[in-house]
């Protein structure tokens, strides 16, 4: 019951927090399509960010690291601690609305990396 609990709220605050980052700059568009053309997004397939910004980098490491201990604890409860996750991760969520707007040309990038707690909860 708790496993339940902890997991719908989690996943309803990173819902949340994940609408309102994806808000974005309409100026972004331009150059988020030039960097698609190119075909060359920098990203190895690591959990790692393909951004510049070290705080993005940062964030996407840290969301990676979250994402990884979460799928531990759901599938197997006494592995770890689930409140100490979901609040890690809910403050992550808060921290990638502070990076999305701060950082309109990383949106894309805070939003893959944000996808990773996401998928943690969904399964």
């Amino acid at each position: 019951m708790f496993k339940k609990t902890t997991t719908t709220l989690l996943a309803a605050t990173l819902l949340t927090f994940g609408a309102t980052a994806c808000g974005g700059d309409d100026d972004t568009d331009a150059k988020a399509s030039t960097e698609a053309d190119s075909g060359d997004s920098g990203d190895s397939g690591d959990s790692g960010s393909s951004s510049d910004n070290a705080d993005v980098q940062a964030y996407c490491d840290q969301a990676a690291k979250v994402a990884d201990e979460l799928k531990k604890v759901m599938a197997d409860p006494t592995s770890g601690d689930m409140a100490a996750l979901s609040t890690e991760a809910t403050e992550l969520v808060a921290k990638a609305a502070q990076l999305s707007s701060a950082n309109a040309d990383d949106v894309d990038e805070i939003n893959r990396c944000s996808a990773l707690l996401s998928e943690a909860v969904g399964g």
